[in-house]
């Protein structure tokens, strides 16, 4: 569900698909990784550098979701 909210750009409707998933297992980082996604979407780039770190903390050293919120921090901190 929140991949085909991803694709219409629906990023209100994505941030309530990954904040029902933590409810559900907080210790997955792809629900990080939508949440940064969406909030960097929406201007947020705080709010998704908040994300990115939480994200982190549940990540392997060898996953793609990890990878991801590496490359999308170092977006944000390029940004600043």
């Amino acid at each position: 569900m929140a991949k085909q909210h991803k694709a219409q750009e629906d990023w209100q409707a994505v941030i309530e698909v990954a904040e029902q998933g933590i409810r559900i297992n907080r210790r997955l980082p792809q629900w990080y990784l939508l949440l940064a996604e969406s909030y960097l979407a929406l201007s947020q780039p705080g709010q998704a550098q908040h994300f990115v770190e939480q994200g982190r903390r549940y990540c392997r050293v060898d996953s793609s979701v990890c990878t991801q919120l590496v490359q999308l921090s170092k977006t944000l901190h390029i940004s600043r």
